[in-house]
């Protein structure tokens, strides 16, 4: 058989091998957009968010690196599936904040001491 034709041939296993990949793991345009959602206070987040960005310029990349770095699993797990419910949501991101600090994964923001969960949430509407 030529390359040609096995490329052909191959190419829509590949294709839908690659989309089962992207409906386990959320585009991170979505992530963010969840997670952008879950902060109450826009205003507040976008100051605070600004000012982390400010201390923590290698994170001041865009939405989809941030949603990653929540997301990822505290041993550095970037494909974390995105819960598919609001609470769950909510309930994963309490978590996170809370092993956050146990860890000592915190940042220092205008006087405050915030989880880096927490700010990255903020630096998501920066």
């Amino acid at each position: 058989m030529s390359p040609t034709r096995r490329f052909v041939l191959a190419l829509p296993m590949a294709l839908a091998a690659g989309r089962a990949a992207r409906a386990a793991v959320p585009p991170a345009a979505d992530a963010a957009g969840r997670l952008r959602a879950l902060v109450p206070a826009a205003d507040s987040a976008r100051l605070i968010g600004r000012a982390y960005l400010a201390g923590y310029p290698d994170e001041s990349g865009d939405d989809a690196t941030l949603a990653r770095l929540i997301l990822a699993d505290p041993g550095g797990d970037p494909r974390v599936p995105l819960p598919s419910d609001t609470q769950r949501l909510r309930e994963t991101i309490a978590a996170r904040v809370r092993e956050d600090f146990r860890q000592g994964r915190t940042a220092r923001v205008e006087g405050w001491i915030l989880s880096r969960t927490e700010a990255r949430l903020c630096a998501l509407w920066a």
